[in-house]
Parts: structure tokens; C-alpha cells; sequence
């Protein structure tokens, strides 16, 4: 069992991970609303995808990439952050941290949620990533011809 103090710090490359969440609050003002008080939790997760576990553990993942390529000003680009669209009703997030209008939580969604937010923040995939991207690129791929099967189909008839 590990334990942590109330007021220890979690260091890793040099950086604090007490500094890199306190950052991500920051550039986030939801998060500083719910924070606050001003924001339930609940309402947060049940209109943006940024409140569910699979977005914090890709945002750790993301960051874990920022603070390794950018050491100097990770600050600055983390802000990109604020720019995101986190709504679960945006597209970008489906097959991603959404699966057919579901928050998903596993493997693959947390590193391709991941890739998404590295994407934006101007980060280089890791090979792992890329291979992670290509399956979610075919299986749109299948979706799409699924789907223009079945319009032929629709026409036809």
C-alpha cells in the first residue's frame, strides 16, 4: 500500500504532478467552476467528456507526453486545452471516448482520446499511437462503406 501525504508532491522528470493537474485546472474553467462550487460534477460529465475518467487518464498520458517534449514551455502549450472542443455531442470525440453516444472506458479509448488531445496540442504520436489511429481510420473506413451499402440498398428498393 502506497501512502501519500496531504501535502506531498509527486514528482516525475523533474515536474510536479500537483503542478501539471493545478495547470490543467487553470486552463480549464469548467473544472475551475466545479472547483468552485458553481458547477456540479454530474453536469459536467453529462455535457462534456473531459469530466469522465477515460479524458483524465488520456489527459495524464497526453501530459506525461507535453512535460518529456516541451519541457520548457509545457505551460504555454498546455493551454491549448482551453481551445478544445470537450462537448460528448462533437464528433471528434466518437471512437474515441465515445462509442455510439457512450462514454467508453477502456484501452484503446483511453490512448486514442489521448492521441486526439496531443494532436491538438501540437505533439508528436508515439508509434503505439499510430497504430492505435490506423485501426480507428479502417473501421471508419467499414462504417462508411457499411453505410453506403445500405443507402444503395435504400435506393433501390
Amino acid at each position: 500500500m502506497i501512502v501519500v501525504r496531504p501535502h506531498s508532491r509527486v514528482r516525475s522528470g523533474g515536474k510536479s504532478a500537483v503542478e501539471f493537474w493545478t495547470e490543467v485546472t487553470r486552463v480549464m474553467p469548467l473544472w475551475h467552476e466545479v472547483g468552485l462550487g458553481k458547477v456540479r460534477a454530474a453536469e459536467l460529465r453529462e455535457k462534456y467528456v473531459h469530466g469522465h475518467a477515460v479524458t483524465l487518464e488520456a489527459l495524464g498520458r497526453a501530459g506525461n507526453a507535453l512535460l518529456r517534449e516541451r519541457r520548457e514551455d509545457w505551460k504555454s502549450v498546455l493551454a491549448g486545452l482551453g481551445m478544445l472542443n470537450w462537448s460528448r455531442a462533437s464528433l471528434r470525440w466518437e471512437g474515441r471516448a465515445v462509442v455510439n453516444g457512450r462514454i467508453a472506458k477502456n484501452a484503446a479509448s483511453v490512448i486514442l482520446t489521448a492521441n486526439l488531445i496531443k494532436v491538438h496540442l501540437g505533439l508528436e504520436l508515439f508509434i503505439e499511437d499510430r497504430r492505435h489511429e490506423s485501426v480507428l481510420v479502417s473501421e471508419e473506413a467499414q462504417v462508411d462503406e457499411d453505410n453506403m451499402q445500405g443507402d444503395g440498398a435504400a435506393t433501390a428498393a
